[in-house]
């Protein structure tokens, strides 16, 4: 049945929370359900008329007065009811007396014995032998440690069918199949993000599928936010979810990607926040049987909570959540997969526009450049002024090491002006930011065309 007991009111919202489930109520549909309550004095004795007749009010007025909370917060790691402080966009404040109510959900108690989860253990094994201690420890992060995000992301790679999906099965049940989140790509660019609110976010077989256009998102535009939801700070994000007023989560998701293709992400050298794993695993290497088994030991022989039991039982102490991942022979892959014909032909040309000794050898690059010196120098890389490309264009000169510099006299753009265009002006990545905008401003006084005087002389040369 439904108890008073159940419910607390969210001023803010003019609503109810109903805590077995954390939904949000309209105060009406309270007061259909709950009966009348005495109307309490300061001291929690019930109000009486002259008569003796004990004074009501609605069961929705009477959580207002008694069981009250001045904001919602979705928080892992915190109580309930959060006393004293509540959650605002840049994190937590003191507030004396306050009350912050926690949509977070703890997951169900599922028992089980930890010596029992080696069929689990053996196959992440199988597929990832080089990466699986890190992985399962990061996953017995993610069920001992809600509340603090690991700053880096694992990336599963393989063939279909091996079992990527199944040995992330029992992490539904391990954090609470409410708090692990399975989106696409597009669901990053959306307007509604309540996905954030989610110990573990899984980006089921990522791989480019398109341009920003149309709500696509492509992978370079991926890796862009990616990198700002994987990191801390920001500790909170504002989770508009539909129908629901705003409110505050933290900023502790984990993210797992899986893929069955080595070019699903895009991924720069100096990348920390990704761990790749790469499975040799083929379909053929298990039997007909054998995930029909492996699934009849999660459901059917306590697999489920013998894994929940290995990971909360499961050794942390050399594991840190902060730290970059080990650069894996899976992530080298990945990050020169974009380095074909394309790469060879921007590096020939800046090597063109290169100062170089006596001998021919290159003494330093340039500063600064611009697309038309490098198509000059390459006429045959036609795709530098193809309007296609302009998304990708800066992701392959950050990897030569140019990024582009904006003008600080042209806040609207911040693009430079050349003989009357506005272009965008790259500068080695490696120089400090003042630098670079002093490169960028000398490139512009250079190849900016000055006109002519012109001076009238008379036929004796006066």
């Amino acid at each position: 049945m439904i108890k008073f007991d159940d419910f607390y009111a969210i001023a803010p919202a003019n609503r109810c929370v109903y805590g077995p489930t954390r939904d949000l109520w309209q105060t009406v549909a309270v007061d259909k359900r709950l009966p009348r309550q005495p109307l309490l004095d300061a001291n929690g004795n019930p109000v009486k008329t002259g008569k003796g007749k004990i004074v009501t009010i609605s069961a929705s007025e009477a959580l207002a007065k008694q069981r009250s909370a001045e904001r919602t917060v979705w928080a892992p790691g915190e109580p309930e009811v959060i006393i004293d402080k509540l959650a605002i966009d840049t994190g937590w404040i003191e507030q004396p007396g306050a009350r912050s109510y926690n949509l977070y959900l703890p997951p169900n108690v599922i028992p089980g014995d930890p010596a029992q989860a080696t069929r689990w253990i053996k196959h992440w094994y199988t597929l990832y032998p080089s990466e699986a201690e890190h992985i399962i420890a990061w996953l017995a992060h993610r069920r001992q440690y809600p509340g603090i995000k690991p700053n880096h992301c694992i990336v599963l790679v393989g063939d279909p069918d091996i079992g990527k999906d199944t040995l992330l099965y029992p992490m539904r049940h391990a954090v609470g199949p409410w708090n692990f989140h399975d989106i696409t790509l597009n669901h990053l660019v959306s307007t509604h993000n309540d996905f954030l609110c989610a110990v573990i976010i899984r980006i089921n077989e990522a791989r480019d599928i398109g341009d920003t256009n149309r709500g696509r998102i492509d992978r370079y535009a991926l890796h862009d936010h990616m990198k700002a939801l994987m990191t801390s700070p920001p500790e909170t994000h504002r989770i508009n979810r539909k129908y629901i007023p705003q409110y505050i989560g933290l900023s502790v998701m984990g993210f797992i990607v899986t893929s069955n293709h080595a070019d699903a992400l895009f991924l720069p050298a100096d990348d920390r926040r990704h761990l790749i794993a790469a499975s040799e695993s083929k379909r053929a290497d298990f039997s007909q049987d054998f995930f029909k088994e492996f699934y009849h030991w999660y459901d059917n022989e306590g697999g489920i909570g013998h894994v929940i039991a290995y990971l909360q039982q499961y050794n942390l102490s050399k594991f840190d959540p902060k730290l970059a991942p080990l650069k894996t022979a899976g992530f080298w892959d990945m990050v020169h997969v974009d380095l074909g014909p394309d790469h060879s032909e921007l590096i020939e040309a800046i090597d063109a526009l290169s100062t170089r000794d006596e001998q021919g050898n290159i003494v330093a690059t340039p500063d600064a450049l611009i697309i038309a010196q490098l198509v000059e120098k390459a006429p045959s890389a036609e795709w530098l002024t193809d309007r296609k490309m302009s998304r990708a264009i800066p992701h392959r000169l950050r990897r030569c090491g140019y990024v582009s510099v904006a003008n600080p006299d042209v806040i609207t753009s911040g693009r430079w002006q050349i003989n009357n265009k506005q272009v965008v002006i790259y500068a080695r990545k490696d120089l400090p930011p003042a630098k670079r905008i002093e490169a960028a401003k000398q490139l512009k006084d250079a190849l900016t065309q000055k006109k002519p005087k012109l001076t009238l002389v008379n036929k004796d040369g006066e």
